[in-house]
């Protein structure tokens, strides 16, 4: 990693969840800050699905990071062995669908003025991944910690204005009531003075598509700023 700091200079981190249905006419939206209650439920006579998006770790300065040391970052809550942060990460979970939906796909569209803004999904371990791709994680709050073991679900891709990139593609769901996905982000390493990288924002719109014609999104927004000091 660089020396180059990276601060948060203005932590919007919004999160507005809404869904789409192609059946009935439920339809909900809000815009609220992390500390609340960012879940939405649906139900029509089609489908149910529902999602919820939660920072993990975030909220301090960063520094450039190779997409090789996600594992070992998100190990360490998104900080390097020195103790600065390196990524942001948020949990994304899907909840509330079908009894027998077999499965689930994910998909995400940026919009960010961030130079080598990239990104990893992350899944539950399911036994058969490589362990080197695989870290122990520790979710929920500090009076109801647990420990559970994900591993990287794609390829390190960078963000790209507007392109709808794939998450996970028909993700296996059947008999699991609840599954929660681990997205980190970060600002790619690229070897050179970032300095004059500049402030920037994102807005990530995520979007969960069921297997029998549910979709339901949420949006992250976030800015980061280089520390020049």
């Amino acid at each position: 990693m660089m020396n180059n700091r990276i601060k948060i200079c203005y932590l919007i981190f919004a999160i507005g969840i809404f869904s789409l249905t192609t059946v009935g006419a439920t339809y909900a939206y809000w815009v609220t800050g992390a500390s609340s209650n960012n879940v939405i439920i649906t139900n029509s006579t089609g489908y149910s699905i529902s999602m919820r998006i939660d920072p993990l770790y975030h909220g301090f300065s960063f520094i450039p990071m190779d997409g090789e040391d996600t594992v070992k970052a998100i190990a360490n809550k998104c900080k390097d062995k020195y103790d600065r942060g390196a990524c942001s990460a948020y949990t994304i979970s899907v909840f509330g669908y079908n009894e027998g939906l077999n499965f689930i796909s994910g998909t995400i569209n940026a919009t960010t003025n961030i130079e080598n803004l990239s990104y990893v999904i992350m899944a539950p371990r399911m036994g058969d991944e490589d362990i080197n791709n695989c870290a122990a994680v520790e979710l929920g709050d500090e009076e109801n910690s647990n420990i559970q073991e994900y591993c990287l679900y794609n390829d390190f891709s960078k963000f790209e204005n507007g392109v709808d990139k794939v998450l996970f593609d028909s993700y296996d769901v059947l008999n699991i009531s609840e599954v929660e996905f681990i997205l980190i982000v970060w600002l790619e390493n690229e070897e050179r003075s970032q300095n004059d990288d500049g402030i920037g924002s994102f807005t990530a719109n995520v979007t969960i598509s069921a297997g029998n014609g549910g979709k339901i999104q949420g949006v992250i927004t976030d800015a980061v700023e280089i520390d020049r000091g």
